[in-house]
């Protein structure tokens, strides 16, 4: 499950690492890429889109694998069934009880927000096919884009064409204020009701007050813990570290 403001193609560099050993199944989240937008995002909810994945393609024994806050879809889901092998969490987690927690996700006043994001001109206007092809070449030169092999086609699946001939970014400013809104909908931590392992894996270049309240959840919880050289996306920038790993758990 990807984070916010990704889609299913930020799995792209880890996939044929794994397509030998399981059925590998990735899904835009609510909001994202080429899935409809929704009135709730609500964390019952994304675990329940989670859920419907499961049962639709009848999955036996899921390993779920949640990048940033993706990992929470995939806790909680897998809190409320009997049948998941195992969970492992990339560079995120839910850790509620941390007081960091309250600290970095405190609701923002719905107004302050929406003025923040429309200061985006990312979000703020449609885009023709001309300009969609020249903000892709400029962002194949951005250095957080790179590589551009694996974060290209996730930055164009982003892109939609929604109204006329223009295309817009997702998720648009609608969706980003009811997705962090959903944020506020995680008020506890769910290990406690998790019967199979659970991994998280930390980004040793990602530093800061809540990467330290991960390494205490990872203590407070009897977690296993792994280190990663990389920063936040740590499967696109290690695809074959995270595919050993989520193998010797299958």
């Amino acid at each position: 499950m990807h984070g916010y403001g990704t889609n299913l193609l930020s799995w792209l560099p880890l996939v044929p690492r794994l397509e030998d050993h399981f059925t590998v199944v990735a899904y835009d989240r609510r909001g994202h890429g080429h899935s409809s937008s929704a009135d709730s995002y609500a964390i019952d909810d994304l675990a329940s889109d989670v859920g419907a994945v499961v049962d639709g393609i009848n999955l036996v024994r899921p390993l779920l694998v949640g990048h940033s806050v993706g990992s929470w879809d995939v806790l909680t889901y897998a809190a409320s069934e009997s049948n998941v092998v195992g969970v492992v969490c990339l560079d995120q987690a839910i850790a509620v009880d941390d007081p960091t927690w309250q600290a970095t996700y405190r609701p923002t006043a719905r107004e302050e927000r929406l003025a923040q994001l429309a200061e985006d001109p990312l979000l703020t206007q449609g885009y023709t096919q001309a300009e969609v092809d020249h903000l892709m070449l400029k962002a194949k030169c951005a250095p957080g884009l790179q590589p551009w092999s694996a974060y290209g086609p996730m930055v164009r699946r982003n892109v939609t064409k929604q109204s006329g001939d223009l295309f817009w970014v997702r998720p648009s400013i609608t969706d980003r204020l009811l997705l962090e809104q959903g944020w506020q909908t995680v008020i506890s931590e769910p290990y406690d009701a998790i019967a199979c392992p659970v991994t998280l894996v930390l980004a040793e270049r990602n530093t800061g007050p809540f990467h330290n309240a991960l390494h205490r959840l990872a203590t407070r919880r009897n977690l296993r813990s792994v280190s990663v050289d990389a920063d936040h996306d740590v499967h696109v920038e290690r695809p074959t570290d995270i595919a050993e790993l989520v193998r010797s758990m299958g």
